[in-house]
């Protein structure tokens, strides 16, 4: 997965791709999982789910928004949860399991730069490339409502599903390789 995703990546043509893919080998993004607690948390979980986010968005974005490029598909495909990269840490907590207590690995939440969840993953990818307007919004937005708590969010979050077919496309890619690929 760690080649495929790499290749992918390296093909997108944008100055800073280069120090992106540096900073990926650098980090744990290949080891880390997709999440804490739901899907895919095992090591090497977050590099399978950007992979399956990527496939599905191709798929979506094909059919219900064919002008996008090729170039935005991967970056919010393979890029949307970079704010995942040195996130997880593993710990250990207790679980009652068959009625006995039992010592078993987590990973913990370990936050050191806590602005958001899509928003971090663009401010991230920032740092070395370059992204239009609908790759902003698009990974912003991967969550959907899930990442829209206040009344100001949601709004924000219609306005960009209006103005903006990437934002739907994205959040969609993302629901199908969580709770389809990888349920």
């Amino acid at each position: 997965m760690r080649t495929q995703f790499l290749n992918l990546v390296s093909s997108i043509q944008r100055p800073g791709i280069p120090e992106l893919i540096t900073f990926l080998e650098n980090s744990d993004f290949f080891r880390a999982p997709a999440s804490g607690d739901f899907h895919l948390n095992h090591e090497g979980g977050l590099v399978e789910h950007s992979l399956n986010v990527y496939n599905a968005l191709k798929g979506i974005a094909n059919k219900y928004s064919p002008q996008t490029p090729e170039d935005s598909i991967k970056i919010c495909g393979l890029l949307h949860d970079l704010c995942k990269t040195n996130l997880y840490v593993k710990g250990k907590k207790n679980k009652k399991i068959s009625g006995k207590w039992h010592e078993v690995d987590t990973w913990d939440h370990d936050d050191k730069f806590p602005v958001g969840h899509g928003e971090k993953s663009a401010m991230m990818l920032l740092q070395f490339i370059s992204l239009t307007e609908e790759e902003m919004l698009g990974i912003r937005w991967h969550m959907g409502p899930w990442d829209a708590e206040s009344w100001g969010q949601k709004r924000s979050l219609n306005a960009a599903m209006d103005q903006c077919m990437m934002v739907k496309c994205v959040m969609m890619a993302d629901q199908v390789a969580t709770f389809f690929m990888e349920a």
